[in-house]
């Protein structure tokens, strides 16, 4: 996966989308620079915690292959 800027996407990257697509902006913008697993984990958690219930699952096991423990 890439970003528009043809550069490697990142988890950063990833967790920015997630949270701009539902309605976090100021949290997107934040979690762009931030390289604390923990900081990381947390913004992992708000997107599980506020995403459809038949999408949890899966973003759960997506976060863990990507090594973000949110539980």
């Amino acid at each position: 996966m890439t970003t528009n800027n043809n550069t490697p996407a990142t988890i950063n990257t990833a967790l920015s989308a997630l949270l701009l697509a539902l309605g976090f902006n100021a949290m997107a913008e934040q979690v762009k620079t931030e390289r604390d697993a923990e900081r990381l984990a947390r913004y992992a958690r708000v997107i599980v915690r506020n995403s459809p219930a038949d999408k949890r699952a899966t973003l759960s096991r997506l976060f863990a292959a990507a090594g973000l423990r949110i539980a």
